[in-house]
């Protein structure tokens, strides 16, 4: 999805600005660049020797002459465009325009398209100063798609602690919302009841929801963080093509579709450790994340339940430091406290660590999943970074009855855009068992299982 959302440092409005121009022209520029082996461009690339003519290997060397040329180019371009947007003067200009007021109020456009959707188009306002944060952005396609979004934050050390506290508003509407079923195999699936062949069928949703959390991390390496909020889901059993929920499934068998709006308060706690000295790139170390959460309903929702899961990373160092092999795996379960009153079809976790599908896609539904994954990335240039990931997706009502033989998997590559140990931002491609897709996000070197993005 691309993405252009404000981050925290001085002068993040230009350098997201400029992280986008450039990104850009990395999505533009041919996938085969990650194939590349100019030795401007990529370090430790070693060059055998010359041998005597071979007519197979000239004639495949004739063959990929020209993607070879269009592999060069691209990545001059891109190295070229990185080193305009990083001149001093280019970004005094581009500063002059998204600051409204010094350095404390500024303004963004954003534009977000996911593979198979519609764009988004809008801009936002960004006020900070000095701990205080607040943050309001809209954006909009037509009617029945649109999001408006407002954050405020303060943050502060007590002593050597860090203490953040955050509140969140979030009012949207969106009808290319997508639902599988149930269970690994939906189709084959008792809990499910279709009315023809077609797997999945579109709905609409109108949320509403106000977030709130508080963090204390007394050291760099691990924190606790609380969070808590209050949402109200409203929806519609059609969208936007032709396949309707209602003309796909009985909507008896959708838990919480006819029992009125999804409301509840969700209050979960979370710790985390990351030894990581460079947490806003990828780099040797390990991370991990374990959390709890209860879920009340409210008025016509009557379901009651417990989320927990696990988040395990490694990264590990492979030949040299700037070369990182990421072993992951994430864990989320759900379970109900009274049999009778079934979780809603929305409240299932979402996965959004799994680069097979897009976050409007809600695949795989069931209490217990399971996203093992691996990926790899290696310096192209000083700004630029290839990686390339494999991913799965398991899930089961129980672990006896994890669906091994029925899991989803992607594989895929990218191009990073790093600068100053940041990463500004990625493009990537996927192909799996559940098609194609592109993603391009800025400023989310490891997407977090964070269960406050579980739209």
């Amino acid at each position: 999805m691309l993405q252009y959302v404000t981050m925290s440092k001085k002068n993040k409005f230009t350098s997201y600005f400029l992280t986008l121009l450039v990104s850009i022209s990395l999505v533009l520029s041919s996938p085969s660049l990650l194939l590349a082996q100019n030795a401007d461009n990529i370090r430790g690339v070693e060059i055998e020797e010359a041998k005597k003519y071979d007519p197979k290997l000239s004639a495949l060397s004739a063959g990929l002459y020209i993607p070879k040329q269009i592999t060069n180019a691209t990545l001059y371009g891109a190295a070229k465009g990185a080193k305009v947007v990083s001149d001093p003067d280019f970004i005094k200009k581009v500063e002059d325009i998204l600051y409204l007021y010094k350095r404390e109020l500024a303004w963004f456009p954003t534009f977000s398209w996911t593979s198979g959707g519609r764009p988004n188009y809008g801009g936002g306002l960004y006020y900070k100063k000095s701990g205080f944060k607040a943050l309001t952005r809209f954006s909009v396609n037509d009617s029945n798609y649109w999001s408006l979004k407002a954050k405020t934050s303060y943050s502060r050390y007590i002593g050597s602690t860090k203490w953040k506290t955050s509140l969140v508003g979030v009012y949207e509407k969106r009808d290319d919302r997508k639902y599988y079923g149930l269970g690994s195999a939906p189709l084959d699936d008792p809990r499910n009841l279709f009315f023809g062949p077609k797997d999945h069928g579109v709905f609409s949703e109108e949320r509403r929801k106000l977030q709130w959390s508080s963090s204390l991390f007394p050291d760099p390496r691990w924190g606790v963080t609380y969070m808590g909020y209050y949402q109200r889901r409203s929806f519609d059993p059609f969208g936007i093509g032709d396949d309707d929920l209602q003309d796909v499934f009985r909507l008896s068998t959708v838990p919480g579709f006819t029992n009125g709006p999804v409301t509840q308060v969700y209050n979960e706690l979370a710790l985390e450790m990351d030894t990581r000295n460079k947490k806003k790139i990828i780099s040797p170390g390990w991370r991990g994340e374990v959390y709890t959460g209860i879920s009340a309903g409210l008025d016509a929702n009557k379901s009651d339940f417990i989320r927990y899961g696990a988040d395990l990373a490694a990264f590990i160092p492979v030949i040299k430091n700037d070369r990182i092999l990421v072993p992951r795996i994430v864990f989320n379960g759900v379970d109900e406290f009274d049999n009778d009153d079934p979780i809603p079809f929305t409240e299932f976790s979402r996965h959004r660590t799994f680069r097979g599908v897009s976050d409007r896609e809600l695949i795989r539904n069931d209490k217990l999943s399971l996203v093992p994954s691996l990926e790899y990335q290696w310096p192209l240039s000083h700004i630029l970074s290839g990686h390339v990931f494999i991913d799965s997706l398991i899930v089961g009502p129980k672990v006896s009855e994890m669906g091994w033989d029925d899991f989803i998997w992607a594989a895929g590559a990218g191009v990073d855009f790093h600068f100053q140990n940041r990463e500004w931002g990625r493009a990537q491609f996927a192909m799996g068992s559940e098609g194609f897709q592109f993603k391009f996000t800025v400023g989310k070197p490891l997407q977090k299982n964070s269960r406050a993005d579980w739209k």
